[in-house]
């Protein structure tokens, strides 16, 4: 259960759990952003599905700054609790 916000390494569990197994509530966030180490980011990317991946690109793409993927948008990807 995702109830607030679950940000950088947090958000590479996303790409470890079933989806199955994870429900969000409406305050829940997920927060996207380039690791600090370089070499990190390919490992932070491949964690994430596909769809997951496309909402990032449509969002700009990973960035220093966090990307917020607040509700209505987390609906679209894991059901609610």
């Amino acid at each position: 259960m995702s109830a607030g916000k679950c940000q950088s390494a947090c958000t590479v569990l996303l790409g470890y759990i079933r989806r199955s197994r994870i429900c969000v509530m409406p305050a829940a966030s997920f927060g996207f952003h380039l690791a600090h180490r370089t070499d990190m980011t390919a490992v932070l990317w491949n964690a994430y599905a596909a769809d997951i991946r496309g909402w990032i690109n449509a969002h700009g793409g990973l960035a220093s700054q966090l990307k917020w993927m607040n509700a209505p948008d987390t609906y679209r990807y894991f059901h609610r609790c």
